[in-house]
């Protein structure tokens, strides 16, 4: 097990108002990680999964989540998270799920998310962010799903001709 994956869960607990999400299984205790609700470890006992959909989150995502070297997927769909996306979320270089879609982020998409190399899915759809679609989203070579629509943003993105599956809402 890591301290630095507990503390980093730790953090988000914190900063999310964790007292009053819906489900929080062992959550802030002594428990084992794997007993937590929404947390998948692997052999070494690294998180490998975070997963607190439609969880009463409310606040903001910590930037200690960027600690979590090891995670494959992050699912925080349909809460209450506010503001910005976290630009060390894009030095995950293990995700291939990003699922923040459904909440209320602002300010810009990082650049640094272009950084995602096994990204298949990467969601921030419904949420209120601005600014232009970064270009360095077109280094996810391996993206299958991208969805920015039911958002304030602006410009083209000229590369998203090899994504199975884009949708972003017109631009202004």
């Amino acid at each position: 097990m890591s301290s630095m994956d507990r503390a980093a869960l730790i953090a988000l607990f914190h900063s999310t108002d964790g007292a009053n999400w819906k489900r929080k299984r062992n959550w802030n205790t002594e428990a084992g990680l794997a007993t937590w609700e929404g947390v998948r470890l692997n052999h070494a006992g690294r998180v490998v999964e975070l997963a607190l959909p439609n969880n009463n989150l409310h606040g903001s995502i910590p930037e200690a989540l960027g600690a979590l070297s090891e995670l494959k997927n992050l699912v925080m769909s349909n809460n209450k998270l506010t503001g910005s996306v976290p630009r060390e979320l894009g030095g995950l270089g293990k995700l291939e799920q990003l699922g923040l879609d459904g909440n209320e982020l602002t300010g810009s998409i990082p650049g640094e998310l272009g950084g995602l190399g096994k990204v298949q899915f990467l969601r921030l759809d419904g949420n209120k962010l601005t600014g232009s679609i970064p270009e360095a989203l077109g280094a996810l070579s391996e993206v299958k799903v991208l969805y920015l629509h039911d958002n304030k943003l602006t410009g083209e993105a000229g590369w998203r001709a090899k994504i199975d599956s884009f949708r972003v809402s017109p631009t202004r």
